[in-house]
């Protein structure tokens, strides 16, 4: 078993890896901007940490990156059948973990609606999201043998863990320890922040909802304490938010790389 567990956690890191730098390359990054966003992704703070400490914070990672190209097919050819599989996957794997993973499936969904869409209303948002449901739900019915008794055990057996968390802390800003460098958040580097923060002030339609997005979500505890069932504020439940924020990172690593190259000649 400690044998299996070690192949296990290492091809997790591994493939979740190449499968990102694929990702990148299918949305026309450059090789070296591919490479280096993965390689930010390999060395985030919870990637290879938890590959020894908590397994079942980073085991899903290769089916969340799996149903991020399952969103392309569905949003481009109308085919479902990946994001149905990648969805049971990753509930299958950590269940904990997957309510913030689908989440991230559907903000880069609408990210890429925003992308495509020119005439963006309320009314197409929301007829676009229920387009997304069925997906979704196949995908959380046919894991529901795992689902309703672990739902079960939370609801009647973790009752003793709620604290009494005051309202000021839900919503005081908290960056260092949600964003960066962290092995129990997201643990990325200070460009995620920089990248962030840019396309928040400069960027298109789409990246600017991304980023505002991400910003709001890992400042404000609130985010975290709804993701962690409002059992406790830790940042750990962002952990699924990191390839997210690296598109953007690879989206700004681009426009920089553009810049640099212009000045020289």
């Amino acid at each position: 078993m400690i044998d299996y567990l070690i192949a296990t956690n290492c091809l997790i890191v591994i493939t979740s890896t190449i499968l990102f730098y694929y990702f990148l390359r299918k949305h026309q990054h450059k090789e070296k901007i591919s490479f280096i966003t993965s390689f930010l992704f390999l060395v985030s703070g919870p990637l290879i940490f938890h590959a020894k400490r908590h397994i079942m914070f980073i085991n899903y990672f290769p089916f969340l990156i799996l149903g991020l190209f399952g969103i392309d097919n569905f949003f481009k050819k109308k085919k479902s059948t990946l994001l149905i599989i990648s969805t049971i996957l990753i509930i299958l794997s950590s269940y904990y973990f997957s309510i913030p993973a689908l989440i991230v499936l559907y903000l880069y969904y609408i990210y890429n609606y925003i992308k495509e869409e020119k005439n963006i209303t309320f009314k197409n948002l929301i007829n676009k999201t229920i387009q997304i449901i069925p997906p979704f739900f196949i995908g959380i019915i046919t894991s529901s043998i795992l689902l309703l008794p672990t739902a079960y055990a939370l609801l009647t057996g973790r009752a003793t863990t709620h604290k009494n968390i005051s309202l000021s802390s839900l919503f005081t800003p908290s960056i260092s320890k949600n964003l960066l460098y962290s092995h129990y958040s997201i643990g990325l580097t200070l460009i995620s922040l920089i990248s962030l923060i840019f396309f928040a002030l400069k960027g298109k339609n789409e990246k600017k909802y991304l980023s505002i997005t991400c910003l709001l979500i890992t400042i404000f505890p609130i985010f975290n304490y709804i993701l962690n069932g409002t059992l406790y504020i830790n940042a750990k439940s962002l952990i699924p938010f990191i390839p997210l924020i690296l598109i953007l990172v690879a989206n700004f690593l681009e426009i920089t790389m553009k810049k640099i190259y212009s000045k020289k000649q």
